[in-house]
């Protein structure tokens, strides 16, 4: 048995020189607003990218969901 541990930080094909800096604080998500009624809202995001608050948490990922299924 092995373990594989990839980092996409320093393959070059998926990365950039940005990549490499360390983050100072948590980053910001949430759902642009002009992705917020596409097809006539019948496309919803349920991530933790599209979470108003907690984005890149579980809980964002919870709020999200939410948020989506309420739109449903």
């Amino acid at each position: 048995m092995a373990i594989h541990v990839k980092d996409w930080a320093f393959d070059p094909f998926t990365s950039t020189l940005a990549d490499l800096v360390p983050v100072s604080s948590h980053l910001h998500y949430a759902l642009p607003s002009v992705m917020t009624a596409l097809w006539d809202n019948a496309l919803l995001f349920g991530g933790t990218e599209a979470a108003p608050q907690f984005g890149g948490y579980i809980e964002g990922a919870l709020e999200a969901e939410e948020l989506a299924l309420a739109k449903l």
